[in-house]
């Protein structure tokens, strides 16, 4: 080979070799130069080309990084796209962007530690680009840098400032008022005198400052990404310097209208509540307070996420003080409010409290109402401070749902078996002399659902100590105007009879006159029937009997003699042999009342039937 044919090689091989990266100004820009009359082809074909467009370059990139052998080489084949990060033109950024972005998916993770240094600073800037696909693309960079990064500490200085400042959130925590607040007048005024108002009613909706909502969960992913290898690598006292302000990031995706940024921000709470307990547990009762509207929103699974994350942060533990740091805002999610005590601002303003618990006791979706009965049960076992809720929560332990049923009755017997435990007292002489149960109940007849038999000693015990703070409220609830509301309570009121057993008495004549008032209601007609026949297990007849009469006799202020009849019938069909001879002695009483002109003659159909039904009763007592 002669040393013409070597110079021509060396030629083809410097003509295949691509160059620098050399912009394009967008198709849109107008040009102020004028354009230059094409030459020749042939002028063309003849001179070498020596550079390669933005899309060859691009098609490129990954067998670049392919052949890459170091962070180094790579960084310095694509410096040139760093530093088209800065450039002033929208076009040029967002092509850098895009071919960096994929020269990082590409690169081999074992390299993006070394490679994240040099990139950071860039990408960090990019956050608040005016293009939203630079913003995007640069958070998912970032991303990609910061699940593999093993050194946060020169990074976190950067990136916190970067993210807040621009997802700029407002708010604040009031250590006074226990929660978040964002308009800084409106609390101004409240400390000059003003009726402090919820944000919900501070005024209109406010713009966020990113307009996109991916953008905005790519931020919330990205915290997350930080959150996850810095505890994962046991390193969360790199957080101290900027708990406060991840905190805020997080309760502005709380009240975020986005709902992918509300179940990304409820679930970073809980991973923060975990492995920073000694900070979340000065916050806990106002991130349950800013997290309490989202119990009520349209997405079941954002009340799940929700439900959740108001659950552990509730469970946080304040050592000090013996108590779950959040459990003070268990009243604000149960609508708590003194008989005796008429806060100030409800002079000035309106003054509502909601229950919560009682709307998601009755939410549509079976995955809430479990989250909700998880919730429930966890704060009933391992609550450190559970006395002072238990006659709260216990009311949310009944379901129409099977599992959850099954699954609340399995927590209730585990709460039953710790106070027997830790009540010795109060059980001992009963299981020592086997008297459990006055001789008049009724144990051999069949339990209604969800009781497969008999409750444990230790179970009974502990509800009959808490059923008496609700049980009169629960009655009331009857005759609410919400059907799905008395199907509940009639529920509900079935299992306490079950639970308190004969202890039932010193409340039955509330019970029999809110059985006769709702014994027609359709919605619940059918469990107040079930509910009559476990009073008549459970009590005697020398105490109902005086109850009935009154109604029998057309004594009251409204005439319900009939449903009266009816609950008198489902009582006897519920007494055991003792209590029907029992029952005997009330029988003098009982057959004046019955021939009473006004109840033996009555002419109305339904009454005769009813009173047949009865006679028949009666007659079986006697044989």
């Amino acid at each position: 080979m002669d040393v013409d044919e070597v110079w021509a090689a060396m030629k083809r091989e410097n003509n295949a070799r691509p160059v620098a990266f050399v912009a394009k100004p967008p198709k849109d820009a107008a040009s102020k130069k004028p354009k230059k009359p094409k030459a020749p082809a042939k002028a063309d074909a003849a001179r070498p080309t020596t550079r390669v467009t933005a899309g060859d370059l691009d098609d490129l990139g990954d067998d670049l990084v392919a052949m890459a052998s170091s962070a180094a080489d790579i960084l310095a084949k694509y410096q040139r796209d760093l530093n088209c990060l800065s450039d002033e033109q929208q076009g040029v950024r967002k092509r850098a962007m895009e071919t960096l972005h994929r020269v990082v998916e590409a690169a081999p993770p074992n390299l993006l530690p070394a490679l994240f240094p040099s990139f950071a600073k860039p990408l960090f800037k990019r956050f608040n680009d005016p293009v939203e696909r630079v913003r995007e693309l640069s958070l998912r960079t970032s991303i990609l840098f910061l699940a593999v990064h093993d050194n946060m500490l020169p990074i976190l200085p950067y990136l916190v400032p970067a993210v807040m400042n621009r997802i700029g959130s407002t708010w604040v925590f009031d250590e006074k008022l226990q929660t978040f607040v964002s308009n800084q007048a409106l609390r101004a005024a409240h400390e000059r005198g003003r009726v402090f108002l919820s944000e919900a009613d501070a005024g209109p909706y406010k713009k966020p400052r990113e307009p996109s909502e991916e953008v905005r969960v790519l931020v919330l992913t990205l915290v997350r990404t930080v959150l996850d290898a810095l505890f994962a690598r046991q390193a969360a006292s790199l957080l101290n310097a900027y708990v406060y302000d991840i905190l805020c990031l997080l309760v502005y995706g709380v009240h975020d209208p986005c709902p992918d940024a509300n179940v990304l921000a409820c679930s970073s709470l809980v991973h923060l509540g975990y492995n920073m307990v000694s900070v979340v547990k000065h916050f806990s009762v106002a991130l349950v307070r800013t997290t309490m509207h989202l119990l009520t929103h349209r997405l079941s699974r954002v009340r799940v996420a929700a439900m959740h994350c108001i659950r552990d942060l509730v469970l946080v533990p304040n050592i000090d003080k013996c108590k779950g740091s959040g459990t003070e805002a268990i009243a604000d999610l149960v609508g708590h409010q003194d008989e005796n005590v008429i806060p100030v601002a409800a002079f000035y303003t309106h003054e509502v409290k909601i229950n919560v618990f009682a709307k998601l006791d009755q939410d549509g979706s079976v995955a809430v109402r479990k989250a909700f009965y998880d919730t429930v049960a966890v704060w009933l076992e391992d609550l450190p401070d559970r006395y002072d809720h238990e006659a709260r929560l216990m009311p949310a332990v009944a379901d129409d749902c099977p599992d959850i049923a099954a699954a609340a009755m399995a927590t209730i017997e585990r709460l039953g078996t710790r106070h027997a435990a830790e009540h010795p007292d109060d059980v001992i002489e009963r299981t020592q002399y086997a008297v459990d149960g006055s001789a008049f109940c009724n144990f051999d007849a069949p339990y209604p659902a969800p009781f497969p038999g008999r409750p444990g000693l230790g179970t009974r015990l502990y509800i009959r100590g808490r059923c008496r703070r609700f049980i009169n409220t629960l009655l009331r609830e009857l005759s609410h105007w919400q059907g799905p509301t008395r199907a509940h309570a009639a529920r509900l009121l079935l299992c306490l009879l079950v639970y308190c057993e004969d202890t039932i008495t010193v409340d039955l004549h509330h019970l029999v006159a809110h059985l006769i008032a709702n014994w027609h209601d359709a919605e619940i007609a059918a469990t107040l029937r079930v509910v009559a026949e476990s009073c008549g297990r459970f009590t005697q007849p020398a105490t109902y009997v005086p109850l009935l009469l009154p109604y029998l006799r057309g004594e009251t202020s409204a005439l319900r003699h009939q449903p009266a009849v009816e609950v008198l019938t489902c009582f006897m069909r519920g007494a055991s042999p003792t209590g029907c001879r029992q029952l005997l002695c009330q029988l003098p009483t009982l057959t004046a009342a019955l021939m009473d002109p006004f109840l033996f003659e009555a002419k109305d159909p339904n009454v005769r039937l009813k009173l047949g039904a009865l006679c028949t009763e009666i007659v079986k007592l006697l044989q």
